[in-house]
């Protein structure tokens, strides 16, 4: 029997669209957009990043996580036909650079930047890319989440770089027992939380929200898509 499209990128540890796939050297445009996404908003509108334009970037799925992720068969990328990823490289690291240069002096008040809204850290040397990025450029933030273990050799940098600096580097362990975590409902094993007030209809988007970069909040629960 012939495997499905989705059952190929599961097996080969990639996206479905690998049409979507962009080389880093030929690609015409930015790597990191302004946010267009209706979950994401453009603009925060409270807490500490207020008035802060959200970019976003997105990495291959599968191809950059590690296979231990919980999600490894029902990403989320696999309803994204349509967003721009872009291969985890050292390439994409220098096109970063440089693109972060121009955004930090573009918006002296700072940008937030929606990390990996598909993919992951995909290296160390990746995540101390991100740390020299945010001690060089100060009004640069993010935020995102990770299916890489805290204990793993890459989830070691993120616990170090999130412990030095939550206000610029707000990156939920998804699926964990660590603290400051994103979890699926149905993988809680018993530990409490807020659920997603967009997915509650309660608020309208990330930018209307903020929870997910608020050290305060623990964990913060998505229910199943």
């Amino acid at each position: 029997m012939m495997k499905s499209k989705t059952q190929l990128a599961i097996d080969n540890g990639r996206t479905i669209y690998t049409n979507n796939v962009f080389n880093n050297d030929t690609y015409k445009h930015n790597l990191l957009k302004l946010s267009s996404n209706k979950k994401l908003g453009k603009f925060i509108v409270k807490g500490r990043h207020i008035n802060k334009p959200m970019y976003s970037l997105s990495l291959e799925e599968r191809k950059t996580c590690p296979k231990s992720c919980f999600h490894w068969k029902t990403c989320y990328g696999n309803n994204m036909p349509f967003a721009h990823r872009f291969e985890g490289n050292n390439k994409l690291m220098l096109r970063l650079e440089n693109e972060i240069k121009l955004l930090s002096k573009k918006h002296e008040h700072g940008i937030l930047i929606r990390l990996h809204v598909v993919g992951d850290f995909f290296s160390v040397k990746y995540v101390r890319f991100w740390k020299k990025l945010l001690g060089i450029y100060t009004n640069i933030s993010i935020f995102g989440y990770t299916a890489r273990t805290p204990f793993s050799p890459i989830g070691k940098e993120i616990v170090k770089l999130r412990n030095e600096n939550w206000d610029n580097f707000s990156v939920r362990f998804s699926n964990s027992v660590m603290e400051l975590s994103a979890n699926s409902e149905n993988l809680l094993g018993g530990k409490k939380g807020l659920i997603c007030p967009e997915q509650l209809d309660k608020t309208k988007n990330c930018s209307n929200c903020g929870l997910c970069w608020n050290k305060n909040i623990d964990n913060i629960i998505f229910k199943t898509h």
